[in-house]
Formats: C-alpha cells, sequence, structure tokens
C-alpha cells in the first residue's frame, strides 16, 4: 500500500513548512489537508493510501480560530474582527471546538488507513491543564502544588492560610503562555502580578511583553477577566537560576527517548522563548550528570502517561534546591529552532528518522 505523509494543519503553517520541508529533502510524497478543511468537510482522501498523519498546531492564523469558535457552539456565532485577534476571551468556547475537532479527526480511522504520528485523543488531553496535572500526580510525577480557589478573595485567603507568597495563574486550556498571571502577594492588601495580557481601550489581548501591574484593582480585574475560563492556579516555585536568569528546561522526548534539552533564562518569571527570553545550552550550565538525568528521567516517565505521543516537548522546573518539577505537556512543542542534537540532526529531522515504527 502507497504511503502519503498527511500534514493538518493552517496553511500558512510555519511548522507545516519546516515539515514539508524535511519531507521534500527525502523525496517522500505528502499532502497538506487545513483545519477550516476539515470543519467545512473540504478534502478528500482515499482509501487505498496508508496516510502517516502529522497534526500542527492551530494558532496563528485568524480564520482558524474563528472557525474552532464557531464550531465549538450550533447556537452561539462569534463575530470577531481581525483587530480581536489575540483578545483574552473564549478560552473556554476555543477548547470545546478543538475538542470536537480532534475527535472528528480521529473518526476518520473508521474509513481510512490513518497512522497518527501523535494522536488526537492525547493531544486534546495535553490541553487540559487540569486533566494533565491529576494524571501525573496518579503516575506519582512531581507538580507544583494547585490552590482551588474560585474568586480572588478566596485566592489571597487561600495563600495567606498556606503561606503561599506567590502563584501562577493560568488558563486550563491555554499555551504558549497565552494569559498568564505570576502573582506575589503579601497579604489583601500588598500585590504584584507579572502577565502576557495586556489591557488596551478597554480590551485585554496577549502581549508578547510582559506586563507589569501593581495595583490591587487592576490585578483584581485581571484575575475577574480570566476566571471567566477555567483556570489552574499553582504554587509558584523559584527556578534555579544561572547568571541571575530563571532557568527551565523544554525537553523533548521523540519515541521514548530525550533527543534535546533546551534551557531557557529570563530576567522575568515567564520563559517561554517567544517573549523574547534567552534560548541557553545545557553544557553551559555547569549542571550534575545527577540533576541532568534526573531532568531527563522526569521528561521521560511523563511520556509513558501518554502513550499516544510519538514526540512532546516537557516542561521541566528545576528548584534551587535541586527537585525537579513538570510543569507542562506540550504536544506541539516541537519547534525549537537553530538547534541540533548529537546527531546534528534538526528536531523535524530526528522525528522523521524516528518514524521507521510508522512505515514497516
Amino acid at each position: 500500500m502507497d504511503i502519503i505523509h498527511l500534514i493538518i494543519a493552517p496553511k500558512l503553517s510555519r511548522r507545516a513548512m519546516f515539515w514539508k520541508k524535511v519531507l521534500e529533502q527525502n523525496n517522500l510524497r505528502y499532502l497538506h489537508i487545513s483545519y477550516l478543511d476539515i470543519i467545512q468537510d473540504n478534502f478528500t482522501l482515499d482509501s487505498e493510501i496508508n496516510y502517516v498523519v502529522r497534526l500542527e498546531s492551530a494558532g496563528e492564523d485568524f480564520e482558524t480560530y474563528k472557525a474552532i469558535l464557531s464550531f465549538s457552539s450550533t447556537k452561539e456565532k462569534f463575530k470577531l474582527i481581525e483587530e480581536d485577534f489575540g483578545l483574552i476571551s473564549n478560552f473556554k468556547n476555543w477548547h470545546i471546538g478543538w475538542e470536537k475537532l480532534l475527535m472528528k479527526i480521529k473518526s476518520f480511522e473508521n474509513d481510512f488507513h490513518l497512522n497518527f504520528i501523535n494522536n488526537p485523543e492525547d493531544i486534546a488531553l495535553t490541553f487540559d491543564k487540569k486533566l494533565t496535572q491529576n494524571l501525573l500526580i496518579a503516575n506519582n510525577i512531581n507538580c507544583p502544588e494547585v490552590l482551588n480557589s474560585s474568586n480572588y478573595d478566596e485566592l489571597l485567603a487561600e495563600m495567606k492560610t498556606k503561606k503561599i507568597h506567590q502563584v501562577f495563574i493560568k488558563p486550563s486550556a491555554g499555551s504558549s503562555a497565552s494569559g498568564i498571571i505570576a502573582l506575589r502577594s503579601n497579604g489583601t492588601k500588598k500585590q504584584i502580578a507579572y502577565s502576557t495580557i495586556k489591557k488596551n481601550n478597554n480590551k485585554h489581548y496577549n502581549s508578547l511583553k510582559i506586563q507589569v501591574y501593581n495595583k490591587p484593582n487592576e490585578i483584581r480585574e485581571l484575575f475577574n477577566k480570566m476566571n471567566t475560563n477555567p483556570l489552574q492556579i499553582e504554587r509558584w516555585i523559584p527556578k534555579w537560576q544561572f547568571n541571575k536568569m530563571n532557568v527551565d528546561f523544554r525537553v523533548l522526548v521523540i519515541n521514548k527517548k530525550v533527543e534535546f534539552i533546551v534551557p531557557r533564562g529570563s530576567r522575568q518569571a515567564i520563559t517561554n522563548l517567544h517573549l523574547g527570553n534567552q534560548k541557553l545550552k545545557i553544557e553551559d550550565l555547569n549542571l550534575s550528570e545527577e540533576i541532568i538525568n534526573k531532568i531527563e528521567q522526569a521528561a521521560i516517565k511523563t511520556m509513558t502517561c501518554f502513550p499516544g505521543l510519538h514526540y512532546a516537548g516537557i516542561d521541566i522546573l528545576l528548584s534551587k534546591k535541586g527537585k525537579v518539577y513538570v510543569l507542562e505537556v506540550n504536544s506541539f512543542g516541537d519547534m525549537l529552532l537553530k538547534i541540533v542534537n548529537k546527531k546534528q540532526k534538526s528536531t523535524y529531522e530526528q522525528e522523521l528518522e524516528s518514524l521507521q515504527v510508522f512505515l514497516e
């Protein structure tokens, strides 16, 4: 049976472009279908073809974002203009539409020969931070402590009772640091928050620059805005530091092996690389083999909880006391540019080499 690599991604996806380039370099056939095509049933597959299916992030595309929102409900219509792209809202509805879309893609297995590199069901799970952390904890994997407050006053009271002075507040269905608030509190009257949320004309948008809020009423407004969606609130554990930078680690596991460890350094609390933070080299950090092994083993153990993921980027925190915590599981966490592994392969080249299991 003929084999074709099926890419499901927005038409102008950078990630899809990188994957296509690697396929072309190896003279491999591929077909690119967009999420819009799937929502609109505007595609054709062949029941006589064996498809190796790679799903990519649905982000960075306004039309896809709108379509997924609308796909979440047959009753509610979302009227958005392009200026609203990046608006902090609709995490809950987007997540409903995204899960529904993933399950539609999964159902194609009933009619076609599909081999998912990352299974849609596992991808859906990683987009729910609460379910993901519950699964990790059930498998004895260290994660930051969760707080269960349902409003801002409850949160301040819970922090005071538990003697927790700083927390991360995240949309449970968010990704790429969207909607994150890093909150410090010394009581009910003094707080400071660092966030990727920027207010503009009474609307709240994602920002590539960390915003600082130090007025209690502004922080309360920020929390209330995010609290219209399910939230994941976690103890903010101080990160290990290098050259006065807070450091955490994106660990890319491919086919049960750690292939890349990318330390991310920041003067801020939030370390995502797309926010302008620094990509470091693991060999420059003078970490012991024991610590590096602990980081690798935490990532590998995490992947055993997601048997349908052939690859994923695991975000690992190393505390100042040398304890390892798993922060996030990113099923699209492999876009690490200008980085090669010990074999001098990029992430996409290494992933392609690892796919023999799908081609046999």
